[in-house]
């Protein structure tokens, strides 16, 4: 086996840590919203569930490594993994903005599907999933600012343990796949 696809394999496992710590986090991050939200003895609303939770989960760590395929490192100087560090908080901070907003996106055509009769009266149906729409990010604003600072600061995270890993064993981030 050569040094080379030694690297590749090394990366690729790489890949799915970085995929599986996302998705972890992405996960956490939801049920700590949940539990914030509804305190015991609240009725949550018809898009809470562990299906919601999964989907988040595995979308935003989805996003997160991908992004985090063009991670920028290879450079001993303190500069360098300082802005590696940073790259990749804003890489977690972009990767859960995404995974929230497409989850609005498809919980507002969801409540606008539902709440669709077909009634002339009340307006074509994309005006129905618009004002779902205007409701879910109005509601969901809080949830995405604390999400997305959670989110830099587990991006942060996982930087910092890919630049002490890139230390330990050069060329294991930046091989292709």
């Amino acid at each position: 086996m050569t040094r080379a696809s030694t690297a590749r394999r090394l990366s690729r496992w790489g890949l799915l840590l970085i995929f599986t710590y996302g998705a972890l986090v992405h996960l956490l991050m939801a049920r700590w919203c949940r539990w914030w939200a509804f305190r015991p003895g609240s009725v949550p609303g018809p898009a809470v569930g562990w299906l919601t939770d999964l989907g988040f989960a595995t979308l935003g760590g989805s996003i997160f490594a991908r992004l985090m395929l063009f991670f920028p490192s290879r450079a001993g100087s303190p500069q360098a993994r300082q802005y590696g560090i940073l790259s990749a908080a804003l890489k977690g901070l972009a990767a859960t903005a995404a995974a929230l907003e497409c989850l609005y996106v498809l919980e507002a055509a969801a409540l606008g599907l539902w709440a669709y009769s077909g009634d002339p009266t009340e307006g074509p149906l994309h005006v129905m999933i618009l004002l779902a729409f205007l409701d879910v990010q109005t509601f969901g604003l809080q949830p995405l600012v604390q999400g997305a600072l959670l989110g830099s600061v587990f991006g942060g995270l996982a930087g910092f343990l890919t630049v002490k890993l890139e230390s330990n064993y050069p060329g294991l981030v930046r091989e292709p796949l």
